[in-house]
C-alpha cells in the first residue's frame, strides 16, 4: 500500500492517464486495461527500485504499453 500513499489523488491520476490513452485512440475498456497493467508494473518496480516520479512513471509506462498494443494489432 505504500505506493498508493504516494499519491494525494489516486483517482485523479487514474483519470488523467485514462484520458491520455483515450486521446491517443484507445477505447475506454482498453485504456482501463492498460492503466491496470501500468499500475501493476509500477507496484512491481517500486519493490526493487526507487521511483522518483511515480505519476510520470505510470503515465509513461501506460503510453508505451498503448504504443506496443497498437504495433501488435
Amino acid at each position: 500500500m505504500k505506493g498508493i500513499a504516494m499519491f494525494a489523488d489516486l483517482q485523479g491520476l487514474f483519470s488523467r492517464v485514462k484520458s491520455a490513452l483515450m486521446r491517443r485512440g484507445q477505447s475506454e475498456c482498453d485504456a482501463e486495461d492498460i492503466l491496470h497493467d501500468a499500475w501493476v508494473q509500477f507496484q512491481t518496480t517500486q519493490q526493487t527500485q526507487v521511483v522518483r516520479s511515480p505519476e510520470a512513471f505510470v503515465m509513461k509506462v501506460a503510453l508505451n504499453m498503448a504504443i506496443d498494443a497498437h504495433r501488435m494489432s
